[in-house]
């Protein structure tokens, strides 16, 4: 519940205890006060030194989980002080409590209690207006516990409906980023213009970092320093994103770029040390590269990357960058390049 809430909460509260003459506070439903106890400022000092919590508790311990009650009023060590206890329940389930006190201005049988009738109170009632009291807070509590429940079922069923109208607008980009992906196979463009197409689109839709086609260059001999490299054929990089295409690389990348099948990497789902340590390397927090093959052997690899924050990759993403690499190889395979 929020502060506002909690607000107007004490404020209908108070008037309640200004217009009948009780004290009262609230609980939620795991027994965690929302609002101090309300009512007679003065009368307030002198019932809590004489209220007895462990009967509040008891009182409160079973009418939150009894399933036919949700009201109990009993009597105290002294003649004329009422314990209340309503509780609202949502399936069966406490949702908020009120714990209320009266002092009566009519109490019988004064002779069967241990304590003597209190005095000096302000704020008194009698037996049958406290009951009153009671019997109206409860109702009040259920109408207001009814209204608030179904504002939260309306506030699920738009956010589950905007959920479902955001998927289905993520669904249809997604479709028309793959037709406008397919229709590249009958594209008359350059095969660097191809390539580069197809990287925007995919890259642009998943809101990746960076993207790129290249392909992996034989171990240069002799020497110390990097002896791996890359050939860049394409690249694409999002606006604002600061980075650039090395051409070489250290020995332990060999095996990263020249992996035979898809590589899906994130620093987010823990990989292994050696896989992170590469990431690092590559400023990367998380990497997909789809081989491609050429007349059965693999030549190319399609390579995309986030640059910044954490990234787990999902499965229509991963399928989506596939499907690129699979239209760029089908491509490849028609053409002379």
């Amino acid at each position: 519940m929020g502060n506002l809430e909690r607000t107007e909460l004490y404020r209908w509260q108070k008037h309640f205890c200004d217009m009948a003459n009780i004290f009262v506070c609230c609980v939620d439903g795991n027994n965690n006060p929302l609002t101090e106890l309300g009512g007679n400022e003065a009368d307030k000092e002198l019932l809590r030194k004489v209220i007895d919590y462990e009967q509040f508790r008891s009182m409160l311990q079973r009418v939150s989980e009894s399933t036919l009650e949700e009201q109990a009023i009993e009597a105290t060590a002294y003649p004329n002080l009422r314990l209340a206890v309503i509780s609202a329940k949502a399936a069966g389930k406490p949702v908020l409590s009120w714990l209320v006190c009266g002092v009566l201005s009519d109490a019988a049988d004064v002779e069967d209690y241990d304590e003597e009738p209190l005095s000096g109170f302000t704020s008194t009632l009698s037996g049958k207006q406290f009951e009153a009291a009671v019997d109206a807070l409860h109702d009040i509590t259920v109408s207001l516990s009814a209204w608030k429940l179904e504002l939260e079922a309306a506030k699920a069923e738009t956010i589950k409906s905007r959920k479902s109208e955001l998927e289905m607008e993520e669904k249809l980009k997604r479709a028309e980023t793959l037709t406008e992906m397919v229709r590249l196979l009958d594209s008359e463009a350059s095969i660097e213009r191809i390539m580069k197409k197809l990287l925007h689109l995919t890259g642009s839709f998943l809101r990746l970092g960076v993207g790129a086609v290249y392909k992996s260059l034989e171990e240069e001999s002799g020497g110390e320093g990097p002896v791996f490299g890359l050939e860049v054929l394409a690249s694409w990089v999002r606006a604002g994103t600061a980075w650039q295409a090395r051409e070489e690389y250290d020995p332990e990348c060999r095996d990263f770029f020249r992996t035979k099948k898809t590589l899906v990497l994130s620093l987010s789902s823990r990989p292994k040390l050696a896989e992170k340590k590469v990431l690092e390397q590559l400023g990367m927090t998380a990497v997909v590269i789809v081989p491609v093959k050429i007349n059965g052997v693999i030549e190319r690899y399609v390579y995309f990357g986030q640059t910044f924050g954490e990234h787990i990759w999902g499965l229509e993403d991963v399928k989506l960058i596939k499907e690129a690499a699979k239209i760029l190889q089908s491509i490849l395979n028609r053409r002379v390049y």
